[in-house]
């Protein structure tokens, strides 16, 4: 089994190789920002030095929190893709565990203690130090309430002064304090994806406040359900035809990574666009607006929104393909940053035999 193991979740930026329970190649850096952008090199220099390519993988493990919000989405978002791509399991393992994993056979009681940014608390577990059975679930505590119940024991984790101060008692635990993937990798071979998701593990609120109630004189964008596939089939049948039909949009969306938006305005639909994302880059499969609603900004407001999610997800490139006679959406794919990258002579098919060229379109996010 060939496996790579990744964190992004709190100050530190590794990645690990390992063929079965042999470490090849590890990268750790300690870092405050930038993951994303280091993440990818780092996994790169991996597999030159190993000789391993990302097609070689057969499973994927990652950290899932708790941790910084961007830092937690980084990993999973590229574990997740590298998953897609290659059809093969993410093993999601939680930052608490993974700080455990290298500590493990301690006589004491390990704590793991973590700090949740400017909050005063720390994110914490307790684990039997010889066989890190958990004897407290994750939690955000303040230090004094993550110590309570300990007379003896081992701190762990970037919290650990601050429980040190609330119990002197306590000892600091030597060793790293941020999750390292050489170092607990090889604890994630023989978990079971079904009972390790790769989902994100948040325990304190989100600081955004929820958004206000849509603004029903101005149009707004949202998320398209199967609920809404006849209403889709309908728009697009007023654009294109042939239309999808409902079937045909279930199937694409259906897809991992598939997604579709629509715009509404005043509890309307005018119009819906239905994309699919994968291992960093997404492709734009269809673009519709209602005939007689056109040129009033639907398309373009689909198309920010979009961007906005794909940028958010750490996607590097969006592609298109569109018709050389439709000037309309040429001339606003062109106005959002698009340029040719390609040329399908005679694709489509026009009245009378005539034909027009399929034009490829790519944004660099």
């Amino acid at each position: 089994m060939v496996m790579l193991v990744l964190d992004t979740s709190l100050e530190g930026c590794s990645a690990a190789l390992f063929v079965g329970a042999e470490l090849l190649a590890s990268r750790f850096e300690v870092m405050e920002r930038g993951h994303a952008e280091r993440l990818p090199v780092i996994v790169a220099d991996i597999c030159r030095e190993t000789g391993f390519s990302p097609k070689a993988l057969s499973r994927v493990a990652v950290t899932r929190g708790p941790g910084t919000f961007t830092g937690v989405r980084i990993g999973l978002s590229y574990a997740k893709g590298l998953g897609l791509a290659r059809n093969i399991p993410v093993i999601g393992i939680d930052t608490l565990t993974a700080t455990a994993v290298p500590h493990a056979g301690a006589a004491k009681p390990l704590l793991i203690a973590h700090t949740a940014g400017g909050t005063g608390k720390i994110y914490t577990a307790t684990y039997d130090g010889h066989s890190l059975l958990t004897l407290r679930m994750p939690a955000l505590l303040t230090p004094r309430e993550a110590t309570q119940d300990l007379t003896d024991g081992m701190v762990v984790g970037t919290g650990a002064e601050a429980v040190i101060a609330a119990n002197p008692a306590l000892a600091v635990a030597i060793g790293r304090h941020l999750p390292d993937a050489a170092l607990f990798g090889a604890y994630a071979l023989d978990l079971p994806p079904t009972d390790h998701p790769a989902d994100p593990l948040y325990l304190r609120e989100a600081d955004a406040k929820p958004s206000a109630a849509p603004d029903l004189a101005h149009p707004h964008v949202r998320h398209a359900t199967t609920e809404r596939l006849a209403l889709l089939s309908a728009i697009h049948s007023n654009c294109f035809s042939p239309g999808w039909t409902e079937e045909m949009l279930r199937s694409a969306l259906s897809v991992p990574g598939s997604g579709a938006l629509m715009v509404d305005l005043a509890g309307r639909t005018y119009g819906f666009l239905q994309f699919q994302w994968i291992a960093g880059e997404a492709e734009l499969n269809t673009l519709c607006v209602l005939s007689a609603y056109r040129r009033q900004g639907f398309g373009k407001l689909l198309m920010e929104a979009l961007v906005t999610e794909l940028k958010a997800r750490l996607t590097s490139k969006l592609f298109l393909e569109v018709a050389a006679d439709n000037e309309g959406a040429i001339a606003l794919y062109r106005g959002l940053g698009f340029k040719e990258t390609g040329r399908r002579r005679g694709y489509y098919s026009r009245s009378e035999g005539a034909t027009a060229d399929a034009i490829t379109m790519t944004l660099v996010l």
